[in-house]
């Protein structure tokens, strides 16, 4: 199986017939936005986000869990009040929601005590058309910078639904990927946030590469993004190939796991 991802925050195409996941471009990437805007941007959009992702190898050409760390800024949470929260089930996809693994969070005054909840959020919570969501609630108020840590499998675990978009990890090809809308926790609401997207692959497979929606490796937005904008884009990494070779860091660009039975530089150009 094979899966293409371009530089996009937009629903996915699929062509099931191949297996190809294909984005249409939607949003400006990081860099595109005038600096005297960004540097407008960051100072009037206090809130910050931080999301590290760590595939971590299960072989020479295959992953078994993506470690996720989130470090948020300008955050604060009551106690008894959700701090985390990820839709269940989100265009007929199950999220990791009752799989992921080793949650942990902590603040400026220690661990944080996460307890989980189901809720039905209202349409302001920042959770979309989806009816229920997971939520972690902390048992003290927050103080400062919280930092989050939690594991996911590199493979969907859930039997599907039915038709669904191609959200779900797929670990395949020497590379592993996903939709943010199956796995990055975040606090509800729909509050924008200065936005950073990084990798750590120190324990990925050999001569791996990572990309998001936003670019290459470690990538500022030039925009604050709201939760649902940040789990719309898709997230890529291992033995993957780019077009162009030199990802730009504005503009369009695409990224393919796998072989597809066509020539897939040909298509992106």
């Amino acid at each position: 199986m094979a899966r293409l991802m371009t530089s996009a925050f937009a629903p996915l195409l699929t062509l099931a017939a191949t297996g190809l996941v294909l984005a249409a471009c939607s949003q400006p990437p990081a860099g595109q936005q005038p600096a005297a805007e960004r540097a407008e941007t960051a100072q009037t959009a206090a809130p910050a986000v931080t999301i590290t992702l760590t595939p971590l190898a299960a072989g020479p050409d295959s992953f078994e869990t993506v470690r996720v760390a989130l470090r948020l800024e300008g955050v604060s949470v009551p106690a008894g009040e959700a701090l985390l929260g990820l839709p269940l089930v989100t265009g007929n996809v199950d999220t990791v929601a009752t799989v992921l693994s080793d949650l942990a969070a902590r603040d400026e005054d220690g661990v944080l005590n996460l307890e989980a909840r189901d809720a039905a959020p209202a349409m302001e919570d920042g959770y979309g058309d989806d009816a229920q969501a997971r939520e972690w609630v902390t048992n003290r108020a927050t103080r400062g910078t919280i930092e989050v840590e939690y594991s996911v499998p590199a493979e969907a675990t859930l039997p599907p639904r039915g038709p669904a978009p191609p959200y779900s990890f797929l670990q395949d090809g020497g590379g592993v990927s996903a939709a943010g809308h199956v796995f990055i926790l975040m606090p509800p609401g729909e509050t924008q946030y200065r936005t950073t997207i990084d990798w750590d692959l120190s324990e990925a497979t050999p001569d791996s590469r990572a990309v998001s929606s936003l670019g290459e490796g470690r990538v500022e937005a030039g925009d604050a993004m709201t939760a649902n904008t940040i789990r719309s884009g898709f997230y890529m990494a291992g033995d993957i190939e780019t077009w162009p070779e030199d990802v730009p860091s504005g503009g369009f660009f695409g990224a393919v796991q796998g072989t597809p039975p066509f020539d897939a530089a040909e298509l992106l150009s």
